[in-house]
């Protein structure tokens, strides 16, 4: 009887221990989609980048003043839509998207009055 307990044992432990090995098997390679593949990265924004050195010159000249509310009311402003944006999924150049890099691109702007004192 006893004899018959371990070999029952044994077998279910080499069953345990087979399904685990044959879980521990990988799916194979996933299709990963890389980098660089398709469309070639084109920036597409020079006119903007122009315009928010020109601001940022303009705004280096004006000086610090009232500047650091202006800035902290534009962080805010990026902090509110971040968390709106917390779980969305969004395209990659989708009105949200687009937004908020105008928004972080404005308090930059903003911040270039604000100098190393």
């Amino acid at each position: 009887m006893r004899h018959k307990r371990v070999i029952v044992t044994s077998a279910i432990v080499g069953i345990v221990v087979g399904v685990y090995l044959l879980a521990m098997i990988p799916d194979g390679i996933p299709s990963v989609k890389v980098a660089g593949q398709g469309e070639a990265f084109a920036w597409n924004q020079n006119a903007y980048w122009a315009t928010l050195e020109k601001r940022f010159v303009q705004q280096r000249q004006q000086g610090c003043g009232h500047s650091v509310p202006e800035v902290a009311a534009l962080l805010d402003d990026i902090r509110q839509q971040l968390d709106g944006l917390n779980s969305a999924k969004l395209a990659y150049r989708s009105d949200s998207v687009v937004r908020m890099e105008r928004a972080f691109y404005d308090a930059a702007v903003k911040m270039g009055r604000v100098q190393r004192q």
